[in-house]
């Protein structure tokens, strides 16, 4: 939370796969965002309600987290579900 509420704010890019989040992470930003859009693309396929799957999602983050040791926030189409407890089982570990 401290990373949302220090003054300053907080810049947050958008990597798309593993070696774009090294090299954010190399430039010094401290956490990395995700999309299921960017994913999508990088897969060859539409960012449309669930073409990319919750796993699929959820490994790409791990992925920039293993790589950089840095937190990721994800932007996860409609959080794979329609209500709260659907979005709420989606969580970045």
């Amino acid at each position: 939370m401290a990373l949302h509420t220090r003054d300053g704010g907080l810049v947050l890019p958008n990597a798309w796969d593993g070696l774009s989040a090294l090299m954010l992470a190399d430039a010094g930003f401290e956490a990395i965002a995700t999309s299921s859009a960017e994913l999508a693309a990088t897969l060859g396929r539409s960012d449309g309600r669930h073409e990319v799957t919750r796993g699929e999602h959820l490994e790409h983050a791990r992925l920039f987290g293993q790589l950089t040791g840095l937190p990721a926030n994800g932007d996860s189409q409609d959080g794979y579900g329609d209500a709260p407890e659907d979005v709420a089982a989606f969580t970045f570990i």
